[in-house]
């Protein structure tokens, strides 16, 4: 089995959350270098996209350790369901109604951790829970974590296939639009320089 690391998302829809113990048919054709995939739980489609990877990449970046400062936003816990390994971001820097920067990084215990990396896709994620943060810093109840989910992805670009764990990086997402529900956002992963 090739392992290649995926360089671009043109396209992924997530139509229906996955949840701890439900199974997964997988299926998907192309080549070494566009993959196009559907998952379906019971017959039921839940996810399906397009893939492309890269064979030859640099290695990981090596971010610098970050110093800690106080935040003036409280703290991410408060405003996530997301428990460790599974919370990524860990600190948000500034927020606007238009936007959040924060800081995530990934556990050196997170499952996804393989031989001192985890795949870049995992920053993704990172953007994903900071764009829930900025939706519930926008709440005005005091509510607490609610559950959301990212329903699709478009022309998503990895310029690096994997990350260290425990090395900080920044995570930036900008609303772009939004309806009833649903907010469209433009993120940008960042190292700490």
């Amino acid at each position: 089995v090739t392992h290649l690391p995926i360089a671009e998302i043109p396209s992924l829809k997530l139509r229906s959350p996955v949840r701890p113990g439900d199974v997964l048919d997988a299926s998907a054709t192309g080549d070494d270098e566009t993959i196009r995939f559907e998952l379906r739980r019971e017959g039921e489609l839940v996810s399906q996209g397009t893939l492309r990877t890269a064979a030859d990449w640099n290695a990981p970046p090596n971010f610098p350790p970050l110093e800690n400062a106080p935040s003036a936003f409280p703290p991410v816990a408060a405003l996530l369901p997301h428990e460790p390994p599974a919370r990524l971001l860990r600190e948000v820097l500034e927020a606007s109604a238009e936007g959040l920067t924060g800081i995530a990084e990934i556990p050196a215990d997170s499952p996804f951790v393989h031989a001192g990396r985890a795949p870049a896709l995992l920053a993704l994620e990172a953007a994903a829970q900071g764009a829930a943060v900025l939706e519930a810093l926008s709440r005005q109840d005091a509510s607490g974590p609610r559950i959301g989910y990212l329903v699709g992805l478009r022309n998503a670009r990895l310029h690096t296939p994997w990350l260290p764990p425990e090395q900080p990086f920044r995570v930036t997402v900008r609303l772009t639009g939004s309806a009833e529900s649903l907010s469209m956002y433009e993120v940008a992963i960042d190292e700490i320089v």
